[in-house]
């Protein structure tokens, strides 16, 4: 099944950016909201138990957010 999955990931990497767009929406509206909220309330916990273990990596905010600030840049450089 992961290779059936792969193969489609792969394929619809390779469509224009606006086919791509509506897939990805198509794909988002289709999962239930209440399965949505559970992932990230999965995600949360696992994060907040790696915190407690001493095993979660924590970056300064200021250095998010100047990477963050730096791919911007990079992205709107790139579709000129």
């Amino acid at each position: 099944m992961f290779r059936e999955v792969d193969r489609v990931i792969e394929e619809a990497l390779h469509l224009p950016p606006e086919d791509r767009i509506r897939v990805a929406d198509k794909l988002y509206g289709s999962v239930p909201d209440d399965d949505v909220k559970r992932v990230w309330l999965d995600e949360a916990k696992k994060r907040i138990d790696e915190y407690r273990r001493g095993e979660a990596v924590l970056t300064d905010p200021s250095e998010t957010f100047a990477k963050t600030k730096k791919m911007i840049a990079e992205a709107r450089r790139s579709k000129r």
